[in-house]
């Protein structure tokens, strides 16, 4: 009894890790999104502060 229960602690373990790491790659998915739209726009307002065109 006490290795199917530590079998099966195993495994909940391996599974909460699996879906943390899967929600930790979406995160930073969304985040680099975020920056780059960032550094777009800060890119566009420095060109026509600069007096170029965008």
């Amino acid at each position: 009894m006490t290795e199917r229960a530590l079998a099966l602690a195993a495994a909940i373990a391996a599974l909460v890790a699996a879906v943390t790491s899967l929600f930790n790659g979406w995160q930073i998915a969304r985040l680099t999104g975020r920056v780059d739209a960032l550094e777009a726009t800060m890119q566009t307002v420095l060109t026509l502060l600069a007096g170029g065109t965008s």
